[in-house]
């Protein structure tokens, strides 16, 4: 679950009378699984494609949030989209 849905739940184990929500990160049961940045899509710049649509296509990737990364034994970049994220889940329910 995502850490804002996880704050609008209530914590069974604080030892309050009242109600509170889950405080996630410094809680001692809060597992993370995803921290920082999470893949969301991936697009290749195909091979059989003129220079100038490829120029193109470059620009509307990069204007749509994809960031050129070159990955190992790759003749053309790939571009990646990410998403800030941050998941877990309670380890004691």
């Amino acid at each position: 679950m995502k850490v804002s849905e996880a704050k609008e739940k209530v914590c069974p184990f604080m030892s309050d009378d009242t109600l509170r929500n889950c405080i996630c990160e410094p809680c001692m049961f809060w597992v993370n699984t995803v921290k920082g940045k999470k893949e969301v899509s991936r697009k290749k710049i195909p091979y059989d494609i003129y220079p100038m649509e490829e120029g193109r296509l470059r620009s509307s990737l990069e204007k749509d949030g994809y960031i050129a990364v070159k990955l190992d034994g790759e003749f053309r970049d790939t571009y990646i989209k990410y998403e800030e994220s941050h998941e877990g889940y309670c380890a004691r329910i």
